[in-house]
């Protein structure tokens, strides 16, 4: 699994991108937790907590990507609607 940035980011973004850049990584370190927590879970045979863990691996590595490409979206677990407006 990749959860990482592998292009950079453009020059001349200012604070703004800087603060969107650490936001972006920091959704990674949490999403990168969560998996570790939801194969533990896995291993243990706890398959409630395996399902909870990897939802949340994939909401913050999907607000990951949108936070690194500039689009704001709303502050909830569901970010259907951000998707729709881009897709």
């Amino acid at each position: 699994m990749v959860l990482d940035f592998e292009a950079g980011f453009e020059a001349g973004g200012g604070i703004r991108a800087m603060n969107t850049r650490r936001m972006a990584l920091d959704y990674i370190k949490r999403a990168r937790r969560c998996f570790k927590e939801a194969k533990l879970a896995f291993n243990d045979e706890d398959y409630p907590m395996t399902v909870r863990r990897s939802q949340e691996c994939v909401e913050l590595s999907l607000k990951a990507v949108l936070r690194s490409i500039g689009i704001e979206y709303p502050r909830e677990h569901d970010v259907g609607k951000a998707l729709e407006m881009y897709l």
